[in-house]
């Protein structure tokens, strides 16, 4: 072992593992943040023994970027499987370091294409890729394996878009439920099209970002769907709603989106035409009266006194000049 050739002792408290976590995520790696941690506290060990560097991380900057901050914090660190020093001290050394670290994340994304290309051949073929879905179960046909319909769980899946077409919401229908799931469960449930028999594969992709593993939405024409030869065996098999039910669903949620207002990130951000304001609602076209109660003195009893707010349009808000009131 190269702890030995260095006459060094590892204590338990100083070993570090990230186990079944990508190369390309650094934030989220508890065994590397603890280490990180542990420099910054100290005292710094005197060596940090790996297998190679592509262990540290394989995307380029990140792990070049951790690097320095081990050698930096006057860690020396050396690969057992070469036995070699991993230094960043001269330009040879870090340009050294980059081929070595390119290599890692070539390796890296050549093997997440691999698997990609593996899965899509599966699914492309009406075959289970592994993704757990409500209302489904996996079993073994051949050589591989297929979703079939598990009723206990489609039975839920039938009574949400049943609710939905009879006008409840999404929290009304968790609250109908009332089996701990989330609003953003239902809303899930119901803009899935594997429940009609219309698996799709692909609709989000992984993205790195500051170090950290995230994902975004990919345009409806790069999803992918099964072959066509086999389209209609795996609609009939896994078709748990009818199509004029989703259709229907699809309308009444297409409608309710329409009643909101959009941030440009697309999040709703209330209802279009009216503003909530503590226990005020106001309309942009309508007045609405309060009572406060205003205390008068020593002694005295308070007096009620009614205010009338007024919201004009939007494009018709301005800002008063100090001083005046507002519309004069």
């Amino acid at each position: 072992m190269q702890a030995a050739k260095l006459s060094a002792v590892v204590p338990p408290e100083r070993e570090y593992g990230d186990d079944g976590i990508s190369g390309a995520e650094f934030v989220n790696r508890p065994g590397l943040q603890k280490l990180l941690a542990d420099l910054k506290r100290g005292p710094a060990p005197k060596y940090l023994i790996i297998s190679e560097p592509s262990r540290l991380g394989r995307e380029q900057i990140e792990t070049a970027y951790v690097l320095k901050q081990i050698t930096d914090a006057g860690v020396r660190v050396f690969g057992y499987l070469d036995g070699r020093e991993i230094q960043m001290g001269t330009s040879q050394d870090k340009l050294m370091f980059s081929v070595q670290a390119m290599a890692a994340e070539s390796e890296r994304e050549r093997g997440k294409q691999r698997t990609r290309d593996a899965l899509v051949r599966k699914f492309k073929r009406g075959h289970w890729t592994g993704q757990p879905v409500f209302g489904y179960r996996p079993v073994r046909v051949g050589e591989h394996s297929e979703l079939v319909i598990d009723e206990q769980q489609a039975a839920t899946v039938r009574r949400i878009f049943e609710l939905c077409a009879a006008g409840y919401g999404d929290l009304k229908i968790v609250q109908t439920l009332n089996d701990g799931k989330s609003k953003d469960w239902v809303r899930g449930v119901l803009s899935n099209r594997i429940y009609i028999g219309d698996p799709i594969y692909g609709t989000s992709r992984a993205v790195e970002k500051g170090g950290s593993l995230g994902r975004e939405r990919v345009p409806q024409d790069d999803w992918i769907h099964v072959d066509a030869d086999v389209r209609e065996s795996v609609e009939k098999r896994l078709r748990i709603v009818s199509p004029e039910t989703w259709a229907g669903v699809q309308k009444i949620r297409a409608a309710n989106r329409a009643k909101y207002l959009r941030k440009p990130d697309g999040h709703a951000q209330g209802q279009a035409g009216e503003r909530e304001h503590g226990s005020i609602r106001r309309l942009s076209d309508r007045p609405v009266s309060r009572v406060r109660r205003t205390a008068r003195g020593d002694g005295e009893e308070p007096q009620d006194r009614t205010q009338i707010l007024l919201c004009a349009p939007y494009d018709q808000r301005h800002v008063p000049e100090r001083g005046r009131p507002l519309g004069g």
